[in-house]
């Protein structure tokens, strides 16, 4: 693999290409690297008028109530300062989904799914939180999770 360096005085954006003769599992890695590149690895969460630098893959899910975004970590819940369409943008698409208006899960913390429920999916984390994945996301995530 050879990388080529190009500056442009003119360039508005960094765009990166890549050329090959075929997509490998290298090259899929690569491009899911730089999709990920800007993606958050800590987050500030506040708890009882403390500040605390959390480490995101340790984040079971985000969710909003009363108008306050909180995340929940090590059976914790702390507020966060940003909305849940921002995190959505920030955040990992390989690690964490939106499952309903109010909520999004790091779904490395999911333990088991009851598929019984008409329109929805139960589901249970390694936490013992349980939730619902609403039927607005239920296609995006049965495709992540190949169900």
């Amino acid at each position: 693999m050879k990388v080529n360096l190009s500056i442009n005085n003119s360039a508005k954006d960094t765009v990166i290409n890549i050329e090959t003769n075929e997509i490998t599992d290298e090259i899929m890695q690569l491009i899911n690297m730089l999709e990920n590149f800007e993606k958050l690895v800590k987050i500030i969460a506040i708890k009882n008028n403390k500040k605390y630098l959390l480490n995101i893959k340790e984040v079971v899910r985000f969710y909003a109530l009363d108008k306050k975004v909180y995340l929940t970590y090590n059976n914790e819940d702390y507020v966060v300062k940003y909305y849940l369409y921002e995190l959505e943008e920030k955040l990992d698409k390989n690690m964490f989904m939106r499952v309903s208006n109010s909520e999004i899960m790091n779904i490395n913390y999911i333990e088991s799914l009851d598929t019984s429920f008409s329109g929805s999916i139960k589901v249970k984390t390694k936490t013992g939180v349980i939730t619902y994945v609403s039927r607005s996301y239920l296609k995006e995530f049965k495709k992540i999770l190949n169900l």
